[in-house]
C-alpha cells in the first residue's frame, strides 16, 4: 500500500446534491476525510460503538455521489473506528476494497513515528 503524499490539510468534505441526480433533492452530503494529495481519500471517522456493514456501505455511496456529481472521484476509501467493526463491517470493507483502521492502529503508528524522530534529532556520532 503506498499512502498519498499530502499537498493539502486534510478535512472534511460537504456538497449538496441540490437536482436530485443520487439522492432527494437539496440533501447534504459530507465525509469526514478528505485527503487530496497524490492520490484522493475519502473516509469516515466513528468514535462510540462498532461500525456496521450499513456504515461501510454508507460511505462508499457518499464517495460515488463525490465522484459522479462533483466530478471527484477518490483512489482509496477508508473508514477509522474508535470501537472496532462487526463482522459483516469487515467482510463488506474487504470485498469493496474499503481500508479500514481502528483509532488504536493510528496510535501505534503515531508512537512508532515518534521514536523515528526522537532518533532522527540525536546528533550523529564521528568517528576519531
Amino acid at each position: 500500500m503506498t499512502v498519498p503524499t499530502v499537498d493539502r490539510p486534510v478535512r472534511n468534505i460537504e456538497s449538496v446534491d441540490r437536482n436530485g441526480h443520487m439522492l432527494p433533492r437539496n440533501t447534504s452530503v459530507e465525509l469526514d476525510i478528505h485527503v487530496d494529495g497524490s492520490d484522493r481519500w475519502f473516509g469516515e471517522a466513528k468514535s462510540g460503538g462498532r461500525v456496521t456493514a450499513a456504515q461501510v456501505r454508507a460511505l462508499a455511496e457518499k464517495a460515488r455521489f463525490f465522484a459522479q456529481v462533483d466530478k471527484l472521484p477518490a483512489k482509496i476509501l477508508w473508514f477509522v473506528s474508535s470501537s472496532g467493526y462487526d463482522q459483516k463491517a469487515q467482510d463488506f470493507a474487504c470485498e469493496h476494497g474499503v481500508y479500514f483502521s481502528r483509532a488504536s492502529d493510528l496510535k501505534q503508528i503515531d508512537r512508532l513515528l515518534g521514536k523515528h524522530r526522537t532518533i532522527a534529532k540525536a546528533p550523529a556520532h564521528r568517528p576519531r
